[in-house]
């Protein structure tokens, strides 16, 4: 997804919500987003009423002690990844791709990460016919290499375990259990401006238009074919 500068979604200025959903991948509250947003809590409710009639937010499944929040979308996780850079060229987006579509090879091979891509869709503005698109919008979706639930939970622990003395800093507690997984995002991302990653939701092959462009396994309504068959 890309965005401009001077956008507005739902009233508020896009960076604003782009900042608030890059920090986290719900909404806690109005309070929270409130606060998160700097406006007022009535403004808030009226925000989030309307990030949900837009499909950037969806209410999140029960818990024991009732409704906790929201969490984010596809969209909106493509919000908060958007890029508010200049468009680029069919070339370099044909270029980035077949970059990423190796890293994909990397990382499977690699015996560093615990995670391997299942299955990969390109979406968005790359299925147009336009000379100049917007990010490449890629959704993932990660597998771990080992299939034994056992192996593979004692291997992971260890990784965790050695990214807490290694030096490298953590936000948080979960940031740090995430990390075996988050590695790899990192690797397939590799920096690549103009690549916009997103995780695999099964609701996107019902709604979105979108190429499987890596997998042997799909939805029996998608068809599998090359992303130059797209263009």
């Amino acid at each position: 997804m890309r965005i401009s500068s001077d956008q507005k979604i739902c009233g508020i200025p896009v960076l604003d919500l782009r900042r608030v959903f890059r920090a986290a991948n719900v909404v806690v509250s109005e309070t929270w987003l409130a606060h998160r947003l700097k406006i007022s809590l009535p403004r808030a409710l009226k925000l989030i009423t309307a990030l949900l009639r837009e499909g950037y937010i969806k209410k999140q499944s029960p818990h024991t002690f009732g409704y906790i929040g929201w969490d984010l979308t596809m969209k909106g996780n493509a919000l908060g990844n958007a890029s508010a850079a200049k468009p680029i060229t069919r070339k370099t987006a044909d270029r980035k791709l077949e970059e990423f579509l190796k890293r994909i090879k990397q990382v499977e091979v690699d015996a560093n990460f615990l995670f391997k891509v299942k299955r990969a869709f390109v979406f968005g503005s790359f299925l147009s016919d336009k000379e100049r698109i917007g990010d490449i919008d890629i959704a993932v979706e990660l597998a771990p290499k080992e299939g034994n639930r056992k192996k593979f939970s004692e291997t992971y622990r260890r990784k965790v375990d050695k990214a807490e003395v290694s030096g490298r800093t953590f936000k948080n507690f979960v940031d740090l259990y995430a990390w075996p997984e988050n590695e790899v995002w990192l690797a397939l991302k590799a920096r690549s401006r103009g690549l916009s990653l997103h995780q695999f939701d099964a609701r996107m092959t019902k709604i979105s238009k979108h190429v499987l462009i890596y997998g042997d396994t799909c939805p029996p309504t998608v068809e599998k074919r090359s992303f130059k068959k797209a263009e």
